[in-house]
C-alpha cells in the first residue's frame, strides 16, 4: 500500500467497532430489543445482505420466526421493505430448497455511492438498498494527481452517477471511499507522523463531503474489496479467508469470524511488507526482501526496465507477456511464485478456509493463479491442505462495491 494517512475518527469507517460480515449478526442483548429497535435490526441486516428469506432473517438476528413474520409485514406496510418472488438470480447461495418469497429493502428508499481512488484512475458505482448496482463509471487519470484533481474528479463521478440513474440527492445515504493507504486511527498518531505526502490527506473526506453534500467515509481499498467479496463474491458464506490485492503495490485484508479485521492501528493486511528474504532487495519501507520487491507490478516493471535498458510501463509489460517474451514471462513467473510463498506463510499463522487473489497481476496471464497455487502447495503444512486459492469474482469494481456495501451497512 503506497500511503499512510491519519484519519480523524469521524471520517473513518467503523470497521474496528462492529461486525461487517455476511454471517450471523447476534449482538449481546438481541432478545431485549422490541418494536422499532427490532425493525431497525432487520433493516440493517437487509442493507448488508440484500434479499433474504424470513427464515434467514430469523437465524441471523435470533428473533423468533413468528415475530419476524409480524415485523416484516409491518415494515412492508410502512414501505420500508418489499416482498419479492425468489429466482435463481436473487436467491441466497446458502438457501436450500425452493423458497417462494424473499424480503428486501424497498429500493426507492435510498442509495449509496462507492468510489475507489487508484494510482491512475477512479472507479465509481452506485447501488440501491436492494443491493442492485445501478451504474458504474471509470475515469482515467495521470499518476500523482493533485488534491484538486482528485476532488473535482470525485465530484464529477458523483454527478454522473446521479444523472444517469436519475436519483435525487435526497435519496443518497452517503459515499464510501476506498484508498490504498493505512488509515491510522489512534489519537496519539498525528499528521506529522504520517508517511503520506500524497493526495489523500486527513481533510479529504471532509472536503468531499462539503462539496457533494453527502456524508463520506474512508476505508482501506483492500478492506473494502474483501468486504464486497464477503457479502457478494467468492467469500460469501465463509468464516475465515485472506484477500490479496496485487496491483502497483500489494495490499491485503484478513477476514476472521465473518469480520474484516483492521487491527489496533489499522495496519492489518500489509502483505506487501511480509519479509520473505532478509537479504533480498531493499524495500521502500527500509527493510529487505519484502513481498512488494518481488511481486508488485511496480517491482516487475522495474525489473523489466533494468533488463531491457529502457522504461517498461504496465501496458508494455502486458504486451510483452501476450507476445510470449521469455524475459517478461520469467519475471511474471518469479513474482507469482513469491506470492504463493507469502500466502503459504500467512496460512501457517492464520489457517484460513480460502485465499482470494485479485488485481492487475492476476489478470496478466491465465497461468498466474496456477503458479501461485503450485508454490503455495509446496510450502504449506498438512494442516492447511484444505485451503482453496481462487481469483476474486468482482473484478475492477470490487473496492467501489465495498464502498457501497459499507454505506448500506451503516444505514441512515
Amino acid at each position: 500500500m503506497p500511503w499512510a494517512v491519519v484519519i480523524p475518527q469521524q471520517w473513518r469507517s467503523p470497521l474496528l467497532n462492529r461486525n461487517l460480515g455476511a454471517g450471523t449478526l447476534s449482538p449481546s442483548g438481541i432478545n431485549l430489543l422490541f418494536g422499532d429497535q427490532r425493525k431497525q435490526r432487520i433493516l440493517s441486516l437487509l442493507r448488508q445482505r440484500g434479499p433474504m428469506t424470513r427464515a434467514e432473517i430469523s437465524r441471523a438476528t435470533g428473533i423468533a420466526k413468528s415475530s419476524i413474520s409480524v415485523l416484516v409485514d409491518q415494515l412492508a406496510v410502512e414501505h420500508s421493505v418489499q416482498i419479492i418472488r425468489a429466482t435463481s438470480n436473487n436467491r441466497s447461495k446458502s438457501v436450500k430448497g425452493r423458497p417462494g418469497e424473499l424480503v428486501e429493502i424497498d429500493p426507492s428508499s435510498g442509495a449509496a455511492i462507492g468510489i475507489e481512488f487508484g494510482v491512475n484512475r477512479m472507479i465509481g458505482v452506485i447501488g440501491d438498498l436492494s443491493h442492485e448496482i445501478l451504474s458504474e463509471f471509470e475515469v482515467s487519470l495521470l499518476p500523482n494527481y493533485s488534491v484538486e484533481v482528485a476532488l473535482k474528479t470525485a465530484e464529477d463521478i458523483v454527478n454522473h452517477l446521479l444523472s444517469v440513474t436519475r436519483i435525487t440527492p435526497s435519496r443518497i445515504i452517503g459515499i464510501g471511499l476506498g484508498i490504498a493507504a493505512v488509515l491510522y486511527q489512534p489519537e496519539e498518531v498525528t499528521a506529522d507522523e504520517s508517511e503520506s505526502q500524497n493526495v489523500l490527506n486527513r481533510n479529504f473526506a471532509e472536503n468531499l463531503s462539503r462539496i457533494t453534500g453527502f456524508s463520506t467515509t474512508l476505508e482501506n481499498s483492500a478492506n473494502l474489496a474483501a468486504y464486497a467479496e464477503l457479502l457478494w463474491g467468492n467469500g460469501f458464506g465463509l468464516r475465515d479467508f485472506l484477500y490479496f490485492k496485487s496491483d502497483n503495490l500489494i495490499g491485503g485484508a484478513v477476514v476472521m469470524s465473518h469480520e474484516v479485521i483492521t487491527g489496533s492501528r489499522g495496519g492489518v493486511g500489509e502483505f506487501g511488507h511480509l519479509i520473505l528474504d532478509p537479504n533480498g532487495p531493499v524495500c521502500r519501507c527500509g527493510q529487505r526482501g519484502c513481498l512488494d520487491t518481488y511481486s508488485s507490478i511496480q517491482a516487475m516493471t522495474s525489473s523489466a526496465s533494468v533488463t531491457f535498458g529502457h522504461d517498461i510501463d504496465l501496458p508494455h509489460f502486458r504486451s510483452l507477456i501476450e507476445k510470449g517474451d521469455s524475459v517478461a514471462l520469467r519475471i511474471l513467473h518469479d513474482g507469482a511464485e513469491k506470492l504463493g510463498e507469502a500466502a503459504a506463510v500467512l496460512s501457517r499463522v492464520l489457517n484460513p478456509e480460502q485465499i482470494i487473489f485479485s488485481g492487475e497481476l492476476i489478470a496478466l496471464h491465465p497461468d498466474v493463479l496456477q503458479l501461485i497455487t503450485k508454490k503455495f502447495e509446496s510450502h504449506t503444512l498438512p494442516l492447511n491442505s484444505h485451503v482453496k486459492l481462487v481469483a476474486g469474482s468482482l473484478g475492477d469494481q470490487a473496492t467501489a462495491l465495498g464502498g457501497v456495501a459499507l454505506i448500506l451497512g451503516q444505514g441512515r
